[in-house]
């Protein structure tokens, strides 16, 4: 279970972990889902990642395929998507990329251990956030490379359910 009040604790050791496995790592992008905690969430992870000495890229609210986006496609060293995709709304989770890679299984072993032991990274600087919009940039290169979708004639009903994807879809239709 995420509780929101452990989020910055979590986010620390999250921060830890990510400088084990790369003590290069110096920025990390941030997307988040619509939902009412999400923000939160963002502001307590975003503050441990900078206490860690990471500078945080927000790329806003978003569908999980954008922060993937911006692995692939901006000089970033990981990322994180908050989210619990099509779990109800009253749920809410990460995602943690460490480069372009999903950090999973006994991966997130780890993290728990570094949690639950307070483990931290003393910095000696702090990272800063900055916002780095990422829609209209994901958008553009799904128009270049399915140019044969252009103009398609189909009827479609969309239910974004719980996700963000609401950010997206109305402009990839135009």
């Amino acid at each position: 279970d995420l509780k929101v009040d452990e989020v910055y604790n979590l986010g620390r050791a999250i921060a830890c972990y990510l400088l084990s496995r790369n003590p290069h790592f110096k920025t990390m992008a941030i997307g988040m889902d619509g939902r009412i905690h999400s923000s939160v969430i963002k502001d307590h992870l975003s503050r441990a990642m900078q206490e860690s000495g990471i500078d945080v890229q927000f790329i806003g609210v978003c569908p999980t395929p954008v922060l993937y986006f911006t692995l692939h496609n901006k000089p970033v060293d990981g990322g994180i998507m908050i989210t619990a995709s099509h779990n109800t709304k009253e749920y809410n989770g990460l995602k943690i990329c460490l480069g372009k890679e999903s950090v999973w299984g006994k991966q997130i072993q780890e993290i728990k251990k570094m949690y639950q032991e307070k483990k931290s990274v003393i910095s000696p600087s702090r990272g800063v956030e900055i916002f780095m919009p990422m829609i209209d940039l994901y958008l553009d290169w799904l128009v270049h490379h399915f140019p044969e979708l252009r103009g398609m004639q189909r009827s479609v009903v969309v239910d974004c359910g719980n996700g963000a994807a609401g950010t997206v879809l109305p402009q990839l239709i135009e």
